[in-house]
């Protein structure tokens, strides 16, 4: 192991009485660590605490990276970003990327970062006349496409024998729909917790939330594109190191965590501190991964004769936890 000489013994021995090597030595060790800027397509995200943390923290600078971020109003449209080629990686949940493979993107996924069966449900006002799944039925339900939105209220729907053509299934944006449903346009939103978290400023009160619990396990993944992650297999790799050390500060230090991301997305300390308990936060791949995708393809594809599903294992890129912790991966292969 190296050993880094002390200011006080420099002092001590003069620069003259160096050894040439300890002189070396003691150059290579004063120089700034190369750094590698990385870019981040992030929509505010309870789910992404361990990325806030690992930001907060500085442990994405301890592996030499420089984070930016280009903001999204949702996983969708991070990924899109992602494509598009203006961000190297991103934050997102089965349903876009899914669509993205369907589409002939060539995306992977690096690591599932959080688990919920209650990060997305059926939003509505706490005082209001929906109060379980049979009170859906006649109501104008919003929804965000091509998101876990989409894919939650279609697998809520049929776990409560609730047809589809039972309500009036309303496209939403994102960044708006907490506004639908506070002018009354819509009666509920299937969406996600921030979205919770506008509709509750907007109306001024408590809402309330439909969930599938034993259902749906939605995972928040980080992804990019296989070229671009090829090409950047060494800073992946740190981003991923960077994201377990931030999983052992969450665990350890949860306040902490939860002030953290709140200051970082906007939503009250105790708003996210009610929720908290309801996420996972663990960085790996594993089997339950691989069945959301599938569960996605088959949704997606809506039971079409002659549709064969594609492998989607082929999808993940395993690379930067073999290097960080490769007992994390516990997916077949």
């Amino acid at each position: 192991m190296r050993t880094l000489l002390s200011r006080r013994a420099l002092l001590a021995a003069g620069a003259g009485a160096l050894p040439l090597a300890g002189l070396a030595a003691f150059w290579l060790s004063s120089r700034p660590r190369s750094v590698t800027k990385l870019v981040v397509a992030e929509s505010a995200a309870v789910a992404s605490a361990l990325f806030y943390v690992a930001r907060h923290q500085g442990y994405f600078a301890e592996q030499g990276l420089e984070i930016e971020t280009v903001p999204a109003s949702s996983g969708k449209e991070a990924l899109a970003i992602v494509t598009e080629g203006r961000a190297d990686l991103c934050m997102v949940a089965e349903a876009p990327f899914v669509k993205a493979v369907m589409s002939g993107r060539p995306v992977r996924i690096v690591a599932t970062i959080e688990s919920s069966e209650r990060n997305t449900g059926i939003i509505v006002p706490a005082e209001g006349a929906i109060r379980g799944a049979a009170d859906l039925r006649g109501r104008r339900i919003g929804y965000i496409p091509g998101t876990a939105s989409e894919y939650f209220l279609a697998v809520y729907l049929e776990a409560n024998s609730v047809a589809r053509a039972g309500i009036t299934a309303v496209e939403l944006a994102a960044g708006s729909a907490h506004e639908a449903l506070a002018r009354g346009e819509v009666d509920g939103i299937s969406g996600w917790q921030e979205i919770r978290a506008r509709a509750d400023r907007a109306l001024g009160r408590r809402t309330a939330a439909l969930y599938a619990d034993g259902v749906y396990l939605e995972t928040w993944n980080v992804a990019g594109l296989a070229p671009r992650l090829d090409a950047l297999k060494a800073p992946v790799q740190g981003f991923v190191r960077a994201l377990i050390k931030a999983q052992s500060f969450a665990a350890s230090k949860p306040e902490a965590a939860i002030g953290i991301t709140a200051d970082s997305i906007d939503v009250d300390r105790a708003t996210i501190a009610v929720m908290w308990h309801d996420y996972a936060f663990d960085v790996g791949l594993d089997q339950a991964l691989i069945s959301n995708l599938e569960g996605h393809w088959r949704m997606a594809n809506g039971g079409q004769a002659g549709a064969v599903m594609p492998n989607l294992v082929a999808n993940l890129d395993p690379v930067a936890l073999e290097a960080a912790d490769p007992g994390r991966i516990t997916y077949f292969r």
